[in-house]
């Protein structure tokens, strides 16, 4: 094709582009790469070389991207340096990584997965279209060198300048697109040039909108004076505007029916309606753990607000007999106890859906939300049209509520139950992988291993139905976490929570992500939104106090735990990160007599066995420490121990060979333990076992590295 016109690059041989003309070409730019990704193309040198500026004609200018010639389709094997490089003579003239073990590309604007020659995928042209874009608003690349090996550090090691120290006209927003887009993880960048273009066409929005604003402002301006004194004669001074609605929770709705059978319909229509209201921009849902807490109550809204600290609450009611149910759900302002909305449905279970559909309208027209179609379309699709296989899924959430071995098994019967009647309820199969992945946590009958490859099967399966269900991600994430996929674990649990923010386990799960990584105060962070979001369980409380120890801040642990403990003195998992926490800071005997405790409360968990024992060895009683270390090998022989519960008490010992030995095993069995050896043992008390070269070289198979 014969193009008229200029490259990017000749156009910034000028200076920066103007914001407005920088906007129009990057659309055009983000739109363009989104066709090619759609087809599973990978262009793998996106530079201001590359991109084409035709000539305005008095409109913005058709902008185009050149040279697929190191193109890649996503789905073709990984080839070699050697099989891919240019001839010397056919190279750019600008600086081109062609070495063994890299990808091709110009070195300025690679990615550093290119540069490193790992595999990559369309989120590394995003990379490098963000450098583009950084050269063509502030003048100046993003990484400087005056080497390729000075350059290729510079972009896998250096933050760049702020945009707006270059240029100082340039948005507060357009800044935050082109740092977004530059960030070194993949997961942490757009995830798409959709999602690069969305923001984009915003930023574009907003520049408009605030330029017309400027032109109105003008012409109203002597306007406003007169207004101004029309407003101070009639305004009710004395009247406050009602405060809008931005944190909420649905409480469990009353059964009013003769069956007291049907408390898990009252559970689930509550459950559903708040996990579709959390996917709301602009609101945040308490998570059920926590309103769960006042089922079978009758407090006022005001009371629950004051302890939830939300502005609304939604309660009801249902009533009825066979698949006729009458649901009542009503929403309360918390600062007035006054009603907002009430409505009655008298349905066939079938359309429950109805009633969830008007909570979310009603809802969003308290909050002032305008939803995008995208938006409407998530909110308005139906899980399942099959009556068996909701009622079965409801069922079946009633027991995983519960977290009791049995109860999660019962759970799975029912999850399995409504995939059965309707295969594509995309919800059953996420509910289904978050059973096999608490299945493997408690460790029941088989390895972890077992049950974690069930979890992302069923994981794998939700997401294939319906990308839009944040539970599948989370499940997926989650059991990627302990399946030691890092990246993937952290791509699947950021898309959870831009899917649903107020989905309190996911940023349990995203903190311990972080946390494993030793990015400490990010996970700390996340793990006080799951607080705010959770206040009321038991066990998301424990999951903050557990995030502060692993963080090496073990007083503020143990603080935690004690205000679980006042609630629930008998609470196991609490008393076993407590004991864990007193190991920690020396405390010996606080340690022995709270772990000795949990053991009775968990019903002889391993695990606490395990840390009990550590804490003998440690406080010098070595006799009872083997001891309890023989009947957990007595144990395994009769269930499934896993070997982390045997390997703490050789910790405690001193004995390095038998801790190894059974971290090996636990290496094996990909055990949840393992994850944490980033920050775990304590490297105060066990400095000997850290430095140890085979424990450097299990953090290595881990990948910690990387």
């Amino acid at each position: 094709e014969l193009l008229e016109g200029q490259t990017l690059k000749e156009r910034l041989a000028g200076g920066a582009l103007p914001e407005a003309e920088l906007l129009n070409v990057a659309l055009q730019v983000a739109g363009a790469l989104a066709a090619a990704h759609a087809k599973g193309i990978v262009h793998r040198d996106i530079k201001p070389a590359n991109i084409f500026l035709g000539p305005a004609s008095g409109h913005p200018g058709l902008t185009k991207i050149l040279d697929f010639g190191l193109a890649k389709l996503l789905s073709e094997p990984r080839q070699t340096a050697e099989a891919t490089a240019e001839p010397a003579a056919e190279r750019p003239a600008e600086l081109t990584v062609t070495q063994p073990g890299t990808c091709l590309g110009t070195a300025p604007y690679m990615s550093p997965e290119q540069i490193r020659g790992e595999a990559i995928d369309a989120r590394s042209d995003l990379f490098s279209l963000g450098a583009t874009l950084y050269q063509a608003a502030t003048g100046a690349r993003p990484f400087q060198g005056g080497t390729r090996a000075e350059t290729a550090n510079a972009i896998l090691k250096e933050v760049p300048v702020a945009p707006r120290q270059l240029n100082a006209g340039l948005s507060r927003e357009l800044e935050r697109i082109l740092l977004k887009a530059l960030e070194k993880e993949p997961a942490r960048r757009y995830q798409s040039a959709l999602d690069l273009q969305a923001d984009l066409a915003r930023c574009q929005r907003a520049r408009e909108a605030s330029g017309r604003q400027r032109w109105i402002w003008r012409i109203a301006a002597s306007a406003l004076v007169a207004l101004g004194a029309i407003l101070w004669a009639t305004w009710p001074w004395g009247a406050a505007p009602e405060p809008v609605i931005r944190r909420l929770a649905v409480l469990p709705l009353h059964n009013l029916t003769d069956n007291a059978d049907q408390d898990h319909l009252a559970d689930g229509i509550s459950d559903t309606i708040a996990g579709d209201l959390a996917k709301l921009p602009g609101l945040r849902v308490i998570s059920r753990a926590s309103a769960s807490q006042y089922k079978g109550t009758r407090k006022k809204a005001s009371e629950v607000g004051r302890e939830l600290k939300v502005d609304a609450v939604i309660e009801g009611s249902i009533a009825g007999a066979g698949q006729r149910l009458q649901v009542r759900v009503q929403l309360t302002r918390t600062g007035t106890d006054e009603p907002v909305w009430a409505e009655s449905f008298d349905l066939d279970l079938r359309a429950i859906e109805k009633v969830q559909r008007e909570v979310e309208r009603t809802v969003a027209r308290e909050l002032r939300l305008r939803l995008s179609p995208s938006e409407e379309a998530r909110l308005a699709k139906v899980g399942t049209n099959s009556r068996e296989a909701f009622e079965a899924y409801l069922r079946g959430r009633h027991y995983w509520a519960k977290r009791t071995e049995e109860d999660i098994q019962r759970a799975v019967t029912c999850f399995r139950a409504a995939i059965d009647a309707d295969p594509a309820y995309a919800a059953a199969y996420a509910a289904l992988a978050d059973c096999y992945n608490q299945l493997a946590t408690v460790l029941v009958g088989q390895s972890p291993a077992h049950y974690r490859a069930l979890a992302i099967a069923s994981a794998k399966k939700a997401i294939e139905i319906d990308d839009q269900l944040a539970e599948g991600h989370a499940a997926l994430g989650f059991a990627k976490l302990y399946d030691w996929d890092w990246a993937g674990a952290e791509l699947e649990l950021r898309r959870a929570l831009e899917l649903n923010p107020s989905y309190a386990s996911a940023r349990v799960w995203h903190a311990s992500s972080l946390i494993i990584r030793q990015r400490f105060d990010e996970g700390i962070a996340e793990v006080e939104r799951a607080r705010e979001l959770d206040p009321l369980s038991l066990i998301t409380q424990t999951q903050v106090g557990w995030m502060y120890k692993l963080a090496g801040r073990d007083e503020e642990a143990i603080a935690q735990y004690l205000k679980v403990l006042a609630v629930d003195p008998n609470y196991p998992w609490a008393l076993y990160q407590l004991g864990g926490s007193y190991i920690n800071t020396g405390r010996l005997k606080e340690a022995v007599d709270v772990l000795e405790k949990a053991v009775v409360a968990s019903k002889d968990n391993p695990a606490m066995i395990g840390s009990l024992g550590e804490a003998y060895a440690l406080a010098g009683r070595r006799v009872e420490a083997k001891r309890l270390l023989a009947r957990l090998e007595r144990m395994s022989t009769e269930r499934y121990v896993t070997p982390a519960a045997i390997a703490y008490v050789c910790l405690g010992l001193r004995d390095t060979d038998c801790y190894f030995r059974y971290l090996d095993k636990a290496f094996e069995e990909r055990s949840n333990y393992v994850a944490y050896l980033s920050v775990t043992p304590s490297a105060k008390l066990y400095a000997a076992v850290r430095s140890d070269p085979r424990f450097q070289e299990m953090l290595r198979r881990l990948g910690y590295e990387r």
